[in-house]
C-alpha cells in the first residue's frame, strides 16, 4: 500500500483554478463569523460552503436546530465532534457528511479534514466493495474515523515537507490538516492501482 507522504510531490495544481483561490477568502470570512454566529449568519455560511459544491442546498432545519448547530461550531474551534454532533450537523447542512465536513474546514481548518467521495475513493483505490456510494461518503462514522487518521497523520515528520509543498503550489499556506485532505483530493483520480492509506 502507499502512503501521501511518499507521493504527494505528484501533486499539480493550477493557482488560477477558483477552487483554489477561493480557498483563503473562504477561511478569511469564516474566521470574521466566529463571534457573530446566529441562526441567519449560519444560513448564509451553509450557502457560501455549497458555492463549493455541484449539489443545491436545501436547509431543512429550524432556527431551534439552527441554534444548536452553532453552539457545536463554537465547539469545534477546540476539539473533535462526537457522532451525534456529526450527524446534527450534517442534517442541518443538505443531510450531507460531506456539506458538513466543508463547513467544520472552515470554521477549523486545522481540526477537521473536508470529505468527500473523491477523498473516499482515494483511500479505497483498488477496492472494489468499497466504492464510493453516498450511504459509505454520508457515513459520519466514517467521517470520525478518517479524521483522526489524518491528525494522526499531521504528525508525520514529513508533514511539514508536505505542506510546504502545497502550500507554494497554491500561493498561501494551508493547514497540515489541509495539505493531507487536498493531497489525496488531488491524487484520487491518478493511476494508481494499489488501495491507498492514510497512514497512523
Amino acid at each position: 500500500m502507499q502512503n501521501i507522504l511518499d507521493i504527494y510531490e505528484t501533486v499539480k495544481i493550477d493557482p488560477q483554478k477558483t477552487y483554489i483561490r477561493s480557498y483563503p477568502a473562504l477561511v478569511e470570512h469564516f474566521k470574521e463569523s466566529h463571534q457573530k454566529l446566529s441562526p441567519a449568519t449560519l444560513t448564509v455560511l451553509i450557502h457560501t460552503v455549497y458555492a463549493w459544491m455541484p449539489t443545491i442546498l436545501n436547509i431543512h432545519a429550524d432556527d431551534e436546530q439552527l441554534s444548536e448547530t452553532c453552539h457545536i461550531l463554537y465547539q469545534a474551534r477546540h476539539r473533535i465532534l462526537d457522532i451525534n454532533e456529526l450527524e446534527t450537523l450534517a442534517s442541518c447542512t443538505n443531510n450531507s457528511m460531506v456539506g458538513a465536513s466543508k463547513l467544520l474546514h472552515f470554521f477549523n481548518p486545522e481540526l477537521f479534514p473536508i470529505w468527500d467521495s473523491k477523498v473516499y475513493r482515494f483511500i479505497h483505490k483498488g477496492t472494489p466493495k468499497e466504492s464510493p456510494h453516498a450511504y459509505r461518503v454520508n457515513n459520519c462514522r466514517r467521517y470520525l474515523e478518517y479524521q483522526v487518521h489524518v491528525l494522526e497523520t499531521s504528525m508525520d515528520y514529513r508533514v511539514p515537507g508536505l505542506v510546504r509543498h502545497i502550500s507554494t503550489l497554491c500561493g498561501y499556506p494551508v493547514s497540515p490538516v489541509r495539505a493531507i485532505e487536498m493531497t489525496m483530493f488531488l491524487l484520487s483520480e491518478e493511476g494508481l492501482d494499489e488501495p491507498l492509506v492514510v497512514v497512523n
